[in-house]
């Protein structure tokens, strides 16, 4: 697993008109607790499961594990699961 180093930022003023592309994404969680966190994202056809570790004393760093997740379906503009598997 790789260290991630959190970053956090305040943004003022009129950065919206500087934006010169808009992703939607969906995410769940599947397990969040003080030991561990598991997320999984949804963007066009992608997707992407997520495991975080438990967060450093001083907050400011904690151990993630991402890989892409296969299987998602495009039915009548549903994304649906299908097979669901994991590439190393």
């Amino acid at each position: 697993m790789q260290s991630e180093i959190e970053h956090k930022f305040l943004v003022k003023g009129d950065y919206q008109s500087l934006s010169t592309n808009v992703t939607l994404m969906a995410q769940g969680y599947l397990c969040s607790n003080v030991e561990r966190c598991v997320r999984v994202r949804l963007s066009n056809d992608k997707a992407w499961i997520t495991v975080k570790g438990p967060t450093s004393s001083d907050g400011l760093e904690r151990y993630e594990f991402e890989k892409e997740i296969f299987g998602f379906l495009h039915i009548n503009g549903v994304k649906e699961y299908e097979n669901i598997h994991v590439s190393y």
